[in-house]
């Protein structure tokens, strides 16, 4: 089986390859963005869209580009495995600023605002050793299982399943949208 890996950041892909090297896998790795792929139609069985990569514009029509973009690339039946955050957990435990320990050295500041189902959040990253590291500024929209079968009804997905609770992190600290995870899986 191969695998090929779309991402829009070259660290990330960098990193794959280095894994992908290391356990001899078959993975092909392509900078790009994920709205307008360039691959050919109906050449996937399976796509899955993981870590936030959905839900990441303000724009809803940006984030209908990705949906229309997977369909496109799939087989007549091929699955869409669609790994988003749990709107409801997220709503529930929303805070408007965490602080999170990595290790001894590492520390992330967030402040979040949260404006109709998309959150705003400003995340710094500090090294005790080697002081400021980076600021990044991003959004997330947050999707309960009726939007989201909306969105992929309307691009022509059908079969259309959800499961809440995929990941439940239970060690300490603010994994932000990442904590508690829902998984659609979708049919073409």
């Amino acid at each position: 089986m191969s695998v090929t890996t779309l991402d829009y950041s070259k660290y990330l892909l960098y990193l794959g390859k280095q894994r992908a090297g290391q356990e001899n896998l078959n993975t092909l790795f392509i900078l790009g963005d994920a709205r307008c792929t360039g691959l050919c139609d109906e050449s996937f069985q399976v796509i899955i869209i993981m870590g936030s990569s959905f839900g990441y514009f303000v724009q809803e029509e940006e984030n209908q580009k990705i949906l229309t973009e997977a369909f496109r690339l799939l087989v007549p039946a091929g699955k869409l495995f669609l790994d988003i955050p749990d709107r409801d957990y997220v709503l529930r435990e929303f805070k408007c600023f965490t602080r999170h320990k990595i290790r001894d050295d590492i520390e992330i500041f967030r402040t979040r605002e949260l404006e109709q189902n998309i959150i705003y959040c400003r995340e710094r990253v500090t090294s005790a050793s080697k002081g400021f590291i980076r600021e990044k500024n991003y959004c997330t929209r947050l999707y309960g299982p009726e939007k989201i079968s909306r969105l992929l009804l309307n691009v022509g997905f059908s079969k259309i399943t959800y499961k809440n609770d995929f990941m439940c992190r239970e060690a300490e600290g603010d994994y932000g949208t990442m904590t508690s995870r829902m998984v659609v899986v979708a049919e073409k």
